[in-house]
């Protein structure tokens, strides 16, 4: 791998819900991090945000609590982002990307079902078979139009372009709130795709 896609890696780490603000920092310091700029939320749709980095500023960890998708989630970006992913996610408690897949596809009930394709889309930032699969299934192989909007919402936080054929054809749902939320998504994911 050349310096250049180095400096540009990113892992993403979805935390349990019962992981602190504390409980990170405290990780956080621990691994010689230091943090560098907080965000306060300047609504109630804002997420909260932390930015911490190494000592040359070559790795950024962002700690992020959204109040939309109702989780926390670490951003790792730069020089050496797997190892410190790993790092993070084993000192603290965090989902297995294999998880993500396997309670996206065993949520039982409407609630479980939401919270566990936010989490997804949290966990999986770029491309992947299964998740995309999982996305598919809730997308249009289910009869709640609440759970498929509530799916196109976490699809704009994945934000992948391979989503954008599964968007498409969600503009065509029976139902037409789904067909709305999938017209406004289409031209974001569209956007993203082409540059």
């Amino acid at each position: 791998m050349s310096d250049d896609e180095d400096e540009n890696s990113e892992e993403y780490v979805v935390l349990y819900p019962q992981v602190t603000r504390e409980d990170f920092e405290r990780v956080a310091s621990e691994l010689r991090l230091v943090r560098h700029h907080v965000y306060e939320p300047q609504g109630d749709k804002e997420p909260y945000e932390q930015v911490w980095a190494d000592e040359d500023q070559s790795t950024a960890v962002h700690y992020v609590e959204d109040p939309i998708s109702g989780t926390h989630h670490l951003w790792v970006r730069g020089y050496d982002t797997p190892d410190l992913a790993v790092d993070l996610a084993t000192r603290l408690l965090s989902y297995y990307p294999e998880q993500l897949i396997e309670l996206a596809r065993d949520a039982k009930t409407h609630d479980d079902r939401v919270k566990a394709i936010f989490r997804l889309a949290a966990g999986f930032r770029r491309f992947d078979p299964d998740a995309f699969d999982v996305f598919d299934g809730y997308v249009r192989h289910t009869p709640d139009p609440l759970l498929q909007r509530a799916t196109l919402n976490a699809i704009a936080m994945a934000g992948w372009p391979e989503l954008v054929e599964l968007v498409e054809r969600a503009t065509a749902d029976e139902d037409e709130q789904v067909r709305q939320t999938a017209t406004r998504l289409l031209e974001y994911l569209r956007t993203r795709r082409d540059g």
